[in-house]
């Protein structure tokens, strides 16, 4: 709870949340960081805020360097150097919308439909470009309720939740989904599919823009 470094991480996407003490993801290195006093962090960026934390929480107490560097981060000057995403999201699927459409052509040959099976976190979904497309197609497991973000260069335009559709009451459901139009309208190419409530168990199959 008194960690400096991991107080200042977002905490782990959960669905499920209740007040009280949140989960953070552990960046890779910071145990060993911790153990031997030597930062080895693999996250180059956030080696970087470790540093700067360290001079605020280690170093000489009425240092200048110590001053200007509380000064700094109190301005949010070191704030860029957390990806919030990377560490709010750790287990998030990263699929090309091509993978999923590809899926779904082989499911066609199978008899069966194919999935992927996402935690918390989601899945986003690179579109490879800006794309002003009015309509989706999506197969979800149907009975959980989901949220789609639609971003445009990382900066998110529109969002709107999915409603469990419990038919079947296991398995895929596809759904079919107006765009808003502030997506449309401003362009998008990536979408973020998050379970926001459900079993714990979620999926997402074929999805097709249309």
């Amino acid at each position: 709870l008194a960690d400096p470094l991991l107080a200042r991480l977002p905490a782990v996407k959960d669905p499920k949340w209740r007040i009280g003490h949140f989960a953070r993801h552990i960046p890779e290195g910071y145990d060993a960081t911790l153990r031997s006093g030597r930062n080895v962090i693999k996250d180059r960026k956030l080696a970087m805020f470790y540093n700067k934390l360290s001079i605020i929480t280690r170093s000489k107490l009425f240092s200048w360097s110590r001053i200007l560097t509380i000064f700094s981060a109190n301005l949010g000057r070191y704030n860029h150097l957390i990806d919030f995403k990377a560490y709010r999201y750790p287990t998030m699927v990263h699929r090309n919308l091509a993978d999923l459409e590809f899926s779904e052509k082989k499911a066609s040959s199978e008899g069966k439909e194919s999935y992927l099976v996402i935690t918390d976190c989601g899945i986003q979904i690179n579109l490879g470009k800006i794309i002003h497309s009015q309509g989706m197609e999506i197969s979800l497991d149907s009975d959980d309720d989901y949220l789609v973000v639609y971003s445009k260069n990382k900066i998110e335009i529109a969002s709107q939740k999915i409603k469990a559709a419990l038919i079947p009451k296991s398995g895929l459901h596809c759904y079919t989904i107006k765009v808003p139009d502030k997506a449309v309208k401003k362009g998008y190419n990536e979408l973020i599919i998050l379970p926001v409530r459900g079993d714990g168990k979620y999926a997402v199959g074929k999805a097709r823009l249309f």
